[in-house]
């Protein structure tokens, strides 16, 4: 009797966390469910489609249609970072549920061949998994990892799925109690949630921290553990960039590259390593070697420190600035023609 009664509220909370599971939600959570959301809507068509890392979450899908001719119907799927092979993982969820998209505006940023691999890798890093288990639909992302004979990251990925509300959600039930015996207290630097979900309705895009402003010391973050050394990396963490664009041009996908800038800082000490010139090399190897794949220049651009919330995020002001680089590129990429490969 006592077992049941047990089991019973057991049961019990892990149905109240279940429903109450929203109210529990992180901005990435918000983040997260709104993109993929979007992403298994099938009733949309769209020509354009934004990938990418975290630094392009603020890319405005009607600052896009607007500079190509505004004839153009676009997306923002950029999805927080979580290793270099999300970008082929997530085209392969987007083709599961949509037709292919006539143009991918995408980033790669020097930072994949300047950091330590492993933290470019969804294997190795706990929470690069976790993200790429919310952000990639799991029909697609099973039957990919099946496909691909990732067995580890395949048991990883259902054994998440399938765990308790409790156990998916013990972080913010953890903040939450905390909070409530005043021992927590949420973070000034944490982006908030609610301003994430607004701008994403109204904008289909957001500013990760509009109102921080970085010092020059932000980028040292970079130089230690995990991240660092700097220095150049051999080009094989690049293979998986080059499965998806191997995938798109199968589709008959264009990929353009259109790097958001880097601070001033960041990008002088890239430069004294040779990491620029390395990063330099590589994307005209994959420009060479892939027919769709065309490089919006400059592909390394900077802005003053103070343009960001961190080593690698615009804030509001930079935003600004990047919009309006976007606008003048495009506008001339507009110009030039937009076609589909071959065409």
């Amino acid at each position: 009797m006592a077992a049941l009664a047990a089991l019973a509220i057991i049961a019990a909370i892990e149905a109240g966390v279940a429903m109450l599971s929203p109210r529990l939600h992180t901005w990435l959570d918000v983040a997260t469910v709104a993109k993929r959301a979007r992403l298994v809507a099938r009733e949309k068509r769209e020509e354009v489609a934004i990938f990418g890392d975290s630094r392009m979450f603020s890319v405005r899908p009607a600052v896009v249609a607007e500079a190509l001719g505004g004839n153009v119907r676009a997306a923002n799927y950029a999805w927080p970072f979580a290793g270099i092979e999300t970008y082929d993982y997530m085209l392969d969820a987007y083709l599961h549920y949509n037709p292919p998209p006539r143009l991918i505006l995408v980033d790669l940023m020097p930072d994949y061949v300047a950091l330590n691999e492993a933290t470019m890798r969804v294997a190795t890093i706990p929470e690069h998994r976790i993200r790429l288990f919310n952000i990639v639909p799991g029909v697609p992302l099973a039957e990919k990892l099946a496909a691909d004979r990732q067995w580890s990251l395949l048991w990883g990925f259902l054994t998440y799925r399938f765990a308790s509300p409790t156990m998916r959600y013990r972080e913010p039930i953890k903040d939450v109690l905390l909070e409530a015996i005043g021992e927590g207290r949420r973070s000034a630097t944490e982006p908030d949630a609610g301003q994430i979900a607004a701008s994403l309705r109204a904008r289909g895009a957001f500013v990760l921290a509009p109102g921080q402003v970085a010092g020059p010391e932000a980028i040292g973050v970079l130089e230690q553990k995990p991240y660092g050394p700097i220095g150049p990396r051999p080009p094989d963490i690049l293979r998986p960039f080059e499965r998806f664009l191997a995938r798109g041009r199968e589709n008959s996908i264009r990929v353009l590259l259109l790097n958001p800038p880097m601070p001033e800082p960041l990008f002088a000490r890239y430069d004294g390593l040779g990491v620029l010139a390395h990063f330099r090399a590589q994307l005209d190897r994959l420009r060479q070697t892939h027919a769709n794949f065309e490089i919006l220049e400059p592909a390394v651009h900077t802005l003053p420190i103070e343009f960001f919330s961190d080593a690698g995020h615009v804030n509001a002001r930079g935003d600004e600035a990047l919009h309006t680089s976007i606008r003048e590129r495009l506008a001339e990429y507009a110009r030039r023609g937009m076609a589909r490969p071959g065409q």
